[in-house]
């Protein structure tokens, strides 16, 4: 995938500034993800993205311009992996499992899911966060609901709301560190609603 270099010009004498959006955002994305909205500082902010002020301001506007980028590009990266799981599995129950595993998986470690640690820190103040964490989390039970309606099941939206809300509580149990042989049975309880 090639680099998006992006220019900034801060209207002052002098050659504007190109560097890798894509990697800046990444570096915003893992910085809010370590340490929360509220506490990441905008110095710590900028460092991470190696970024001056005034580039950053020019090309984000604002420490909140650059979380919604960071999550409008955890959603497009999450969604397409849940997509190439959905693909690559051998029918559409499979499908529907393995996209649960794929939410659920250990790798994100204490830290959780980032759409789901904005929704829980910035969601009940801040109605733009809200609408993009709703957002997110519907497209899942979408991305499981076309699944489900390949297996029979009596009604896909409910049981992929169902299953997308147990992945939710499962990554929230992980972040607490509830004992794994608590969450497996929790994840266990989902088998039985996906038919086939």
């Amino acid at each position: 995938m090639t680099p998006t270099i992006r220019t900034c010009s801060s209207g002052q004498p002098g050659r504007p500034r190109a560097f890798d959006e894509d990697a800046a955002i990444a570096a915003a994305l893992a910085l809010f993800w370590r340490r929360g909205y509220e506490a990441t500082s905008l110095e710590a902010l900028t460092a991470a993205m190696g970024l001056s002020r005034s580039s950053f301001y020019c090309c984000f506007g604002s420490k909140r311009g650059a979380l919604t980028a960071a999550l409008d590009a955890y959603a497009r990266d999450s969604l397409a992996r849940l997509a190439e799981v959905a693909g690559t599995a051998s029918a559409p129950r499979e499908a529907a499992l393995a996209m649960l595993d794929a939410l659920t998986r250990r790798g994100d470690g204490a830290q959780g899911c980032l759409m789901l640690n904005c929704a829980t820190e910035l969601a009940p103040h801040d109605p733009e966060i809200a609408e993009l964490t709703q957002a997110h989390i519907l497209k899942i039970a979408g991305l499981i609901e076309t699944q489900l309606a390949q297996t029979g099941a009596p009604d896909p939206r409910a049981t992929a709301l169902a299953l997308t809300a147990l992945a939710s509580g499962v990554i929230l149990m992980r972040k607490a560190g509830v004992p794994d042989e608590a969450v497996q049975a929790a994840l266990a309880s989902a088998a039985p609603l996906i038919p086939g």
